[in-house]
């Protein structure tokens, strides 16, 4: 009985440090001030690639290189097509009650086709 408390606590602990980990707050880095060429200039588009490795990557793994708390993506999308892939990076929760992945309900449609699109293109 003893083990079984003992289990169900580490399995907990775990769960919070995924959840933690993936919703990382970057609260206590200072802010840059951007600079005058940077300030002036139009803010460019990222690709699907630097979106997710600035959005997924701290959990996600492509080719077995990233994270450590959710799956590796390099052939998600021969598994789901692109509209199930925006609809989850969006809603997780929905398809998956269980997961620690934090919903992204936020992230620009543009931002978010554009990160399919790269899984897409991973298959």
């Amino acid at each position: 009985m003893r083990c079984n408390h003992a289990l169900i606590l580490l399995a907990a602990l775990f769960a919070l440090t995924a959840t933690a980990a993936c919703t990382k707050n970057d609260a206590n880095r200072p802010v840059e001030k951007p600079s005058e060429q940077t300030a002036s200039a139009p803010a460019q588009k990222q690709t699907g690639e630097q979106l997710f490795k600035a959005k997924c990557a701290q959990c996600h793994k492509i080719k077995d290189q990233g994270g450590v708390v959710g799956p590796d993506l390099t052939a998600i999308a021969s598994r789901k097509d692109a509209a199930s892939l925006q609809d989850f990076i969006k809603d997780p929760k929905k398809q998956n009650p269980s997961t620690a992945m934090p919903s992204f309900a936020d992230l620009p449609a543009d931002d978010l086709k554009a990160i399919v699109d790269y899984l897409g293109n991973l298959k």
